[in-house]
């Protein structure tokens, strides 16, 4: 990542390009072997540990049945296949035949939609379900389509139902542009940007200041939400690719989900008998190009968590927000006294500065593409339009 980001970042052509991976690992490997026992049933955790590649997986001739996604375990779903982004993890039970006499492939394969403008490929990982190790390691079949379960479709195990009537709803573009040289990646047309205060160290050192969004500062794209509200989180993508979008110290509600090209949420005429009513939880999910997602979450865990693409290309390129959640309640439950020394020490080594007078919140950011406030939002949503 450390040499090929700002290649990426300052490529000459008109169209950034994420490099493309050069093969597809199983336990970093290829052909790997897994030896089973007949009629057992086994747990299998899968994470797909990628930067950028969404994974579809799958036993031949062998069921998934799956009992978590995103470390949130679900009621037990069949499926022949599944689709894993980048972040995103899944456990399944997996039964094996009560015959031996022959041995299983199973298959990894990149999502090949995600690459642009790449050459040959190799997509595909196979491994092999070693029931008889004196047998021949099968060819895997030919797969016409792709087609894996809805994660959608997916129940949580507790049946936690639908949160209803949300206290704050926060809309967010995906959109990329080129700026002085560079690609970067938007939410609102902001391209965050770390500030030179860890947005924590603000939090705890703002007062009653901290409860504002602009403390912060906007190329962090923060958003300050109040404790025990339920939060909704509609996200469009205006981008010609699917987006993984991760968020951290939560697992949320996947509600409503396009398929790609179907444009905006209908916010106007859907209400919450609509949606599922005990919907999918999870902490990452797929926002599908040219389509649009609603998750919702109860803002019950104080804190400061980001939001972003788990695409490390875009994260690093400005696809992330700041949610600043109950940051009053978080004075309350930790106060920063003093300044550790393995803090200090890791700060120092980071080149961060350290919070040294209430006004950190107003310091400016450095190294950004030039910015100009937009008159055409909101105050609460006025963006910085970083300058094509």
């Amino acid at each position: 990542m450390a040499v090929l980001l700002p290649k990426y970042k300052h490529g000459n052509g008109m169209m950034s390009k994420e490099p493309v991976p050069d093969a597809n690992l199983l336990n970093d490997t290829q052909n790997l072997q897994v030896t089973v026992t007949p009629d057992k049933t086994y747990l299998v955790r899968i994470i797909n540990m990628g930067a950028f590649a969404g994974q579809y997986f799958w036993i031949e001739d062998h069921t998934l049945t799956i009992i978590e996604l995103d470390g949130s375990y679900t009621q037990p779903t069949t499926a022949e296949m599944i689709y894993l982004s980048s972040g995103q993890r899944c456990s399944f039970l997996l039964t094996t035949k009560s015959e031996v006499g022959r041995n299983y492939p199973f298959m990894a394969s990149m999502d090949r939609s995600l690459f642009m403008m790449a050459g040959h490929v190799n997509a595909n990982a196979t491994g092999w379900l070693v029931y008889d190790s004196s047998q021949p390691l099968s060819s895997p079949s030919q797969v016409d389509e792709y087609n894996p379960i809805d994660d959608m479709t997916i129940s949580p195990y507790d049946q936690t139902p639908l949160l209803r009537k949300p206290d704050q709803s926060i809309r967010l573009n995906i959109n990329m542009k080129h700026a002085n040289g560079a690609s970067y990646y938007f939410f609102n047309d902001i391209a965050y940007s770390s500030p030179e205060v860890p947005t924590l160290y603000t939090a705890l050192t703002s007062g009653e200041s901290a409860a504002h969004f602009a403390t912060y500062g906007m190329p962090c794209n923060p958003w300050v939400l109040q404790r025990n509200q339920v939060i909704e989180v509609i996200l469009y993508n205006r981008h010609m690719t699917n987006h993984p979008v991760h968020i951290h110290g939560h697992h949320f509600q996947a509600i409503w989900r396009s398929e790609p090209g179907g444009g905006d949420f209908p916010s106007s005429t859907m209400t919450d008998d609509d949606f599922r009513q005990i919907p999918v939880t999870r902490d990452t999910i797929v926002v599908p190009n040219g389509g649009s997602v609603v998750i919702r979450f109860r803002a019950d865990n104080p804190g400061v968590w980001l939001l972003h693409c788990h695409m490390e290309w875009h994260a690093e390129t400005g696809l992330a927000a700041t949610f600043i959640e109950a940051p009053l309640d978080l004075q309350q439950q930790q106060q920063l006294r003093h300044i550790t020394a393995d803090q200090l020490t890791l700060c120092t080594a980071a080149g961060i500065e350290l919070p040294h007078d209430s006004d950190n919140a107003t310091l400016e950011q450095t190294g950004n593409p030039a910015a100009v406030a937009s008159e055409s939002t909101t105050d609460r949503q006025r963006a910085l339009r970083y300058a094509d």
